[in-house]
């Protein structure tokens, strides 16, 4: 069983000129103890995917799809039970990871 099992995740914002389409349709699996580093241009949707996934997406997104966390169905949890895994069992590594990771720690340190 992956430990993250995507599938189909779409993600659109609602604003002022209309909908706007960020993720379209994301399968993705990662077993346990492997490395992913998902990579692409600006503006691709990754940070989105991951936003939606960690339930941490503003109020005009909205959702659909699955991302299931070793088993557990994430889309759509309110944020206590999100909060068992955020920083825990699964974390995100935003942008500038400069400011983010000490390069003197093993990864499991950061």
């Amino acid at each position: 069983m992956p430990l993250l099992d995507i599938q189909q995740l779409q993600v659109r914002f609602n604003t002022p000129e209309g909908s706007v389409e960020a993720v379209r349709g994301v399968d993705l699996q990662i077993e346990p103890d492997a490395t992913l580093a998902v990579v692409g241009e600006s503006g691709a949707g990754k940070s989105q995917l991951f936003h939606a996934v960690m339930g941490l997406l503003p109020r005009n997104a909205s959702v659909s799809g699955q991302a299931r966390f070793a088993g557990t169905e994430l889309l759509h949890q309110p944020a206590a039970v999100l909060n068992q895994y955020r920083g825990k069992r699964m974390a995100m590594i935003f942008q500038d990871p400069m400011s983010a990771l000490n390069p003197c720690s093993p990864s499991g340190g950061n």
